[in-house]
């Protein structure tokens, strides 16, 4: 048995270097032919550029197969040449036309068994072989680049709307990913043109590249005016610069470091707002701006516009739920004040707001008096800085930052079942 599997090893041995020697032997013919190739192409893109065809060289055009002959092959000895065609006349190669295509020979190996030694034969096929013509001749006018970038390209930049290559405008919009769009693009339903983007254009605004360009915008203007002609140069504000609010023509009057911007935009009072009563109760649908606040109020809540400070109010009865907001206003400065009673806590709430940032609210305090006629010696005091609306309200009352009192308390300074209060809105004298 051992024997067996010593004899097939062998004979795996066996065929194994008898192919090793056939490969071989095939890569070494294979080298020779490319190398005579070579030779043939060298040769025919001589006679090519110096227009002289040897008289022995022959060649016959079929379709698109070109043939070429010298009496015998020498060129390739073991090629057929029953295969290759040979012209009765010498024919003159177009310098504008040369031969491009020539049959390629193939070969099969015929292994011989006996000896090791292998020898073959080579068998045209009908497969092609695209032969390099030399290069066209150069031109006599010398060719110069073009450095010139297309007048398109060359002003698009970061303030162009990728869409449309127009110059963006003070009002830019942005795509679900966040490219930029000026609204004529947005106004039209387009889509991103940014590269491989396409997405919708989205009523989102891009508020920080919109005061860029106001304030570049603005710096023109100014230099225009001092200088009486406008600077070919754009001034650029740096990270530390400070820029105009884009709500600047609605009454912001605020300069903030362009790093600073998006903060600003989101407490920013003279963006565009809902009404401070949707949230809380869920009736109005009101959308505008601060300064039409007031007439709101007027027109649709004028309930929610009868207290004012150092006025004496009343909350009728602390035996139920009640909640009242009111529209205070002060100058240009407007605030809310705020009253909450929850009877399943069994506390009171107040608290002012002010419509603006939260530096502005800082600046002013609110101060609340609970009291009953009858007992003057006897009042409630709470004083407090005042916060920006930009908080809610209910998250306010949720962590006690505002005047919080239990009902048993406030029932002490109960005058027929009602609640006497005053309230005051101060500008902090520090400041």
């Amino acid at each position: 048995m051992g024997n067996d599997h010593s004899s097939e090893f062998e004979k795996r041995m066996r065929e194994a270097q008898t192919q090793a020697v056939l490969e071989n032997a095939l890569e070494k013919q294979r080298k020779l032919y490319e190398e005579r190739l070579r030779q043939y192409v060298t040769q025919t893109q001589s006679a090519q550029q110096g227009s002289n065809i040897p008289m022995s060289m022959r060649i016959e055009v079929v379709g698109n197969n070109v043939n070429a002959s010298g009496g015998s092959n020498t060129l390739y000895p073991n090629l057929n040449d029953e295969r290759v065609g040979v012209a009765s006349t010498s024919a003159v190669i177009n310098n504008n036309t040369p031969p491009h295509i020539v049959q390629r020979p193939r070969y099969t190996p015929i292994a011989s068994t006996s000896t090791g030694n292998s020898s073959f034969e080579f068998v045209n096929n009908e497969t092609t072989r695209v032969i390099p013509s030399a290069p066209p001749a150069p031109s006599n006018e010398p060719t110069k680049p073009n450095r010139q970038q297309p007048k398109k390209n060359k002003e698009r930049n970061e303030f162009s709307c990728p869409t449309c290559g127009n110059r963006f405008g003070l009002t830019i919009f942005q795509c679900g990913s966040g490219h930029s769009s000026c609204s004529d693009c947005k106004a039209k339903g387009g889509l991103c043109g940014t590269l491989n983007c396409g997405k919708t254009i989205t009523d989102m605004r891009n508020r920080t590249l919109e005061a860029l360009i106001a304030d570049i915008n603005l710096t023109a203007n100014t230099s225009q005016s001092s200088n009486g002609a406008k600077k070919s140069e754009k001034t650029i504000p740096d990270r530390y610069h400070k820029v105009n609010c884009p709500n600047q023509q609605d009454g912001c009057r605020l300069r903030i470091r362009s790093t600073e911007l998006e903060n600003h935009l989101q407490e920013c009072p003279f963006n565009e707002m809902a009404c401070p009563l949707t949230e809380l109760f869920g009736r109005c649908f009101w959308r505008g701006k601060i300064n039409q606040l007031d007439s709101h109020f007027a027109d649709v809540h004028p309930e929610h516009q009868q207290a004012a400070v150092d006025k004496e109010l009343i909350v009728q009865s602390t035996e139920n739920d009640y909640r009242i907001v009111h529209l205070v206003l002060i100058g240009n400065f407007h605030f809310l004040f705020h009253i909450k009673i929850d009877t399943s806590e069994q506390m009171l709430y107040m608290s002012t707001q002010l419509l603006g940032t939260g530096s502005s609210a800082a600046k002013w305090n609110y101060e609340i008096h609970i009291y009953n006629k009858k007992q003057p010696r006897r009042k409630y005091q709470y004083l407090d800085v005042c916060l920006s609306n930009g908080t809610s309200i209910d998250e306010i009352f949720r962590t006690n930052k505002c005047a919080v009192l239990p009902l048993a308390y406030v029932t002490t300074f109960e005058n027929n079942g009602a609640i006497t209060y005053k309230f005051y809105i101060k500008k902090r004298i520090d400041e």
